[in-house]
């Protein structure tokens, strides 16, 4: 005799996903360990070892990228490189080239932006894509995210994961649920089936000193942060408390941001968010090298200069600091601005 269904699980059952209902179509494409994946491309003899891209391995060295094979030892990003080491003794350790890193980067872009020009880079191995006006070309989410795997994986020789939403808050969220090389389609009812049993420390951007934070007023999981009434938040945590409580409920207006020049455009910038807090100058440096080419790149298309350069620092609990440079005479040499910002 079969048990009783319970309420949850019929409702689960009769779920069915219509894309078709949604108001945009947005994807989240995200490669997988993309600096540790390009140096296995480019050195064969290293697929199926454990790869560390990062260092030097003292005490600031970092792991900025690691491949799939050192998960299963802890390894993860972010991670200083002799605990790294003690975990994984086998892994080989790359310094990395972040002139070919920034090379793929473009090369992703382009490829992206053929399949719609509704791309905004993320980050160096990351990006959104509103395709809502290619669905009627290419039939379904599931067969135009399959064409951009394959043509990734043709052109680049790397894989990346894609999440398919609503919106770009479910999107980045449904991205990291099958990794390496997966596909995963969100809808509203399946981000709080996959997400609300789980501690809040999984969203998108809550940090371990947030999560402190929560827990101070109860909150444990996603689905507690997802109830909590809007003015208890406010009170507590301000407007970090608002922006937390659209993340549990999978709520986010923002639209896809092109990165076209527009010709009243007054700045330029580019940013990136890191899985974990680093210190390691070498891993910061190349970071911030790679974000100043970025802009000057920019900078060039839209054939314009640029006197004054800032740099923005944002904690996990949401604190940003910012420093301004103005140099001696317009540029567009992404060199200046590293030498400006360095100091």
């Amino acid at each position: 005799m079969n048990s009783p269904k319970t309420e949850h699980q019929a409702a689960h059952e009769l779920h069915k996903l219509d894309w078709r209902t949604w108001k945009r179509v947005i994807f989240h494409v995200d490669m997988d360990a993309f600096f540790a994946s390009i140096e296995i491309r480019n050195n064969p003899e290293l697929r199926g070892k454990p790869v560390i891209v990062g260092g030097p391995i003292d005490s600031r060295g970092v792991v900025s990228a690691c491949s799939y094979e050192t998960r299963p030892f802890g390894v993860r990003s972010g991670m200083p490189i002799r605990q790294a080491l003690q975990r994984c003794p086998e892994a080989i350790i790359i310094s990395g080239s972040l002139k070919q890193y920034g090379y793929d980067s473009a090369e992703l872009m382009n490829l992206l932006s053929k399949f719609t020009p509704q791309v905004e880079p993320f980050s160096i191995d990351e990006a959104f894509l509103d395709v809502t006006g290619s669905m009627r070309l290419h039939g379904s989410p599931s067969h135009l995210a399959q064409l951009i795997k394959e043509s990734i994986n043709n052109k680049l020789e790397l894989t990346c994961s894609i999440g398919v939403s609503e919106n770009k808050i479910m999107a980045k969220m449904a991205s990291k649920l099958d990794k390496p090389n997966g596909l995963t389609i969100l809808d509203s009812f399946l981000y709080r089936e996959k997400f609300g049993p789980q501690p809040v420390s999984v969203l998108w951007g809550i940090g371990k000193k947030s999560v402190v934070g929560f827990n101070k007023i109860g909150i444990q999981t996603v689905n507690d942060l997802a109830k909590t009434k809007p003015e208890i938040l406010i009170h507590k945590l301000g407007k970090f408390g608002l922006h937390a409580l659209a993340l549990a409920n999978g709520i986010d207006d923002s639209e896809v941001r092109r990165l076209d020049l527009l010709p009243d455009e007054k700045s330029i910038s580019h940013e990136t968010t890191f899985p974990h807090d680093s210190l390691d100058k070498a891993f910061l440096k190349r970071a911030l090298l790679s974000l100043s080419g970025r802009v000057a790149r920019r900078l060039r298309k839209g054939t314009f200069l640029a006197r004054t350069v800032s740099v923005k620092v944002r904690s996990d609990s949401f604190k940003t600091i910012t420093r301004d440079k103005t140099l001696s005479k317009p540029t567009s040499d992404p060199k200046l601005f590293m030498k400006q910002l360095a100091h």
